[in-house]
């Protein structure tokens, strides 16, 4: 069940510096590296938020900045539906101060000071994550399905974002509204 998730997250465990598989309440292997997979998604949702936060002080253009905090938006609300998965599997989050400096620490790695750049990186990298909570969502347990659709879904709906502002679209936060619209009832059951 589980081979496609070690598959896509084998590289991250290789350089795992933290103890976090030892915690985790499965035995089964195969297990851990799904609930490994699901944290780091969780933690990256988290880093995500502040990461888009930080970036519309970059860009100086109100449309800009309008345009990136609905991207921070759209974290907050995923790792709102992922918060139960995180408790219910008992997985233990680094600190939101840790992933805050994680969010903070991509912003000067990456030093975007061009909007085209920007959203040229989220149009090349975006695809392979989506390829990845895709292989979460296949290979998770029934009850974790519905959370992890969104996870797909918000990133997909970050992607063609992207790829609207890429075309020059007039309307390229329409699949941003979307999935806000879609998951809106989804985050006040989480």
């Amino acid at each position: 069940m589980y081979g496609l998730v070690a598959d896509a997250y084998l590289p991250s465990l290789r350089t795992l510096t933290r103890t976090a598989l030892i915690a985790m309440p499965n035995s089964n292997s195969a297990g851990q590296i799904y609930l490994y997979g699901l944290l780091q998604a969780y933690e990256a949702e988290i880093a995500g938020e502040v990461y888009f936060t930080v970036l519309a002080n970059v860009f100086p253009d109100s449309g800009q900045y309008e345009k990136l905090m609905r991207l921070a938006e759209v974290e907050h609300r995923t790792s709102t539906i992922l918060q139960p998965l995180i408790e219910r599997h008992r997985l233990k989050p680094l600190d939101r101060a840790a992933l805050a400096a994680r969010g903070e620490n991509w912003v000067k790695q990456r030093a975007f000071r061009q909007w085209h750049d920007l959203m040229k990186n989220m149009t090349t990298r975006y695809p392979g994550f989506i390829k990845k909570f895709k292989i979460l969502e296949a290979e998770g347990p029934d009850e974790d399905k519905r959370a992890l659709n969104v996870l797909v879904r918000h990133e997909a709906a970050l992607l063609a974002f992207a790829e609207q502002e890429m075309t020059g679209a007039a309307d390229s936060l329409s699949p941003i509204r979307d999935f806000l619209s879609d998951t809106r009832s989804a985050s006040r059951r989480a």
